[in-house]
């Protein structure tokens, strides 16, 4: 208990943070940015943040399942040698996806608002965090909580020093130069708190990953993580097709002050990580549904007071920092502050047990019904009038198809079997 709360504490330490830098840019660049120019850019970071996050994740699920089960065996020599064969595909990987990337953002200029040249340089940021997945989730098996903390507190110091120098110096393009620079740094460190948990005795041995097993289990985590990610981002999209980049601007600062409350409590279900898998894995479950229940029940018991007073004074907080252009991004904020906390913070343990469920299937059908839920929702938006309403109508359907999402999680967990109660698994 005393290493949970450690871990718990340190986590919290490192999101916050993470949440105060992404805050404080956001503010400084909404300030020192034309609105339009801002709304443009937070559609081009999207969409590249998007695929950044899925082809990220694939390598990160291939090194759970597989590296991650060989280094809890103690077989070290043969994790060293699937690490690195996943590695080497990522490198191909996110060099094609980079480049793809780049040239979509000139293909999709014309129907998205998004920059083509920020989005190309946002776009090395893929390539550059090659094996970044891989290292993060090794991290996680090892419990080298404190390690990762130290990593994402650096990298997000970093990264919010170069935004405010670049984007001062350099505009919406400076911002873009100064993530491709966080992303480096973040990498690169990974990689080397990585190689310090191998054991310096042993040589790698050869991987006994078949490519076509590689390349199998690739497919299923891009189809997963795609929907997954593409759920994240699908209504910035929406927003930047049919209304323009002032909507995605308020839209944008509204979303991202909802996350907040989140990442608040991310470390909380960070820090249940292990004991979560542990007691999936072996079959335990009456452990695993109280590690998600209460913290759940404990999480959702703050929504309503806090709700309360972001009422009271979300709007003049607004305006006072972002400035009058803002002010509509009020109430999309009250919608999406409550159906972001319903779903992502006190059901946050959902995306993690994903990984390890046995029923990747389903997840991926979850996340993609939400997606055409929201598309299908999209021609609704062009008979709303003004910028304000537009944002607004579509904060109101996001918060409700968050709530519809919390209930299907609970409902797909309940009806999934562990690994060793019997039964046929379901590895898709």
């Amino acid at each position: 208990m005393r290493r949970l709360a450690s871990n718990a504490g340190l986590l919290t330490l490192s999101m916050v943070v993470n949440a105060a830098c992404t805050l404080l840019v956001q503010v400084f660049s909404a300030r020192a940015l034309p609105i339009e120019v801002f709304g443009l850019y937070a559609a081009s970071s999207a969409l590249v943040a998007m695929i950044e996050s899925m082809v990220v994740s694939r390598a990160g699920d291939l090194a759970l399942n597989f590296v991650g089960e060989s280094m809890a065996q103690g077989r070290y020599a043969l994790a060293r040698g699937q690490a690195r064969q996943i590695i080497r595909s990522d490198v191909l990987i996110t060099a094609v996806v980079t480049v793809a990337v780049a040239v979509s953002g000139w293909a999709l200029s014309g129907w998205l608002a998004i920059e083509p040249l920020w989005t190309a340089v946002l776009a090395l940021s893929i390539v550059v965090q090659a094996g970044y997945g891989v290292n993060k989730n090794l991290l996680v098996v090892q419990h080298r909580i404190r390690v990762q903390a130290a990593l994402e507190i650096a990298y997000s110091l970093f990264w919010a020093m170069a935004s405010l120098a670049a984007v001062w110096a350099w505009g919406a393009l400076g911002l873009a130069l100064a993530y491709l620079a966080g992303s480096v740094l973040r990498s690169g460190a990974a990689h080397l708190a990585v190689r310090s948990i191998w054991p310096t005795n042993e040589a790698s041995t050869a991987a006994d990953l078949p490519a076509r097993t590689l390349w199998a289990w690739s497919g299923q985590a891009l189809a997963r993580n795609a929907v997954m990610r593409l759920s994240g981002q699908i209504d910035l999209f929406i927003l930047a097709a049919v209304a323009g980049p002032v909507a995605v601007g308020q839209y944008k600062v509204a979303k991202t002050l909802s996350a907040l409350p989140v990442r608040v409590a991310g470390p909380v279900w960070g820090a249940l990580r292990p004991a979560l898998y542990n007691a999936w894995m072996t079959a335990d479950r009456s452990k695993f549904f109280r590690l998600i229940a209460y913290p759940s029940l404990i999480m959702l018991a703050f929504a309503i007071p806090g709700l309360g007073l972001v009422g009271l004074i979300g709007k003049d907080l607004l305006t006072r920092f972002y400035g009058a252009d803002y002010a509509g991004a009020f109430v999309p904020l009250l919608f999406l502050l409550g159906g972001c906390w319903a779903f992502q913070g006190a059901n946050g343990w959902f995306e993690f047990w994903i990984l390890f469920s046995r029923r990747r299937y389903w997840s991926t059908v979850l996340y993609a019904l939400f997606c055409l839920a929201v598309a299908a929702a999209a021609p609704m938006l062009q008979h709303v009038a003004g910028v304000d309403g537009e944002a607004l109508s579509l904060a109101a359907i996001m918060a409700v198809l968050f709530c519809l999402m919390s209930f299907a999680a609970w409902g797909v967990v309940l009806l999934t079997r562990c690994p060793d109660q019997g039964g046929p698994s379901d590895s898709r």
